[in-house]
């Protein structure tokens, strides 16, 4: 609980991205209720190495946290939709 009030928390529904098109799921995408939104790097040959895509001196981090003007996080409920980017620029990831 990012206010240290020990509030659960959970994932809304995820999305799975195959990037390279080889059937395979590379990414998944997820937010939560204290307005993260994860990704989760599937990349690696073993499922022991899956992880969090973001880690900053050895502390997961979101790929984005949902807040309203006054700093309150949002939560994310619905299920991120992700799509190509322009001219095959990446990934837009929408929620």
């Amino acid at each position: 609980d990012p206010l240290g009030q020990n509030r659960p928390n959970g994932l809304a529904s995820v999305t799975a991205v195959d990037f390279d098109q080889d059937d395979v799921v590379d990414y998944v995408y997820a937010g939560d209720l204290f307005g993260n939104l994860w990704k989760f790097d599937f990349t690696a040959g073993s499922a022991s190495s899956w992880d969090v895509e973001f880690i900053e001196s050895g502390v997961k981090q979101p790929l984005f946290v949902a807040m309203n003007a006054a700093n309150q996080r949002q939560p994310i409920t619905s299920r991120p939709v992700v799509g190509r980017g322009p001219r095959g620029s990446g990934l837009l990831v929408l929620f």
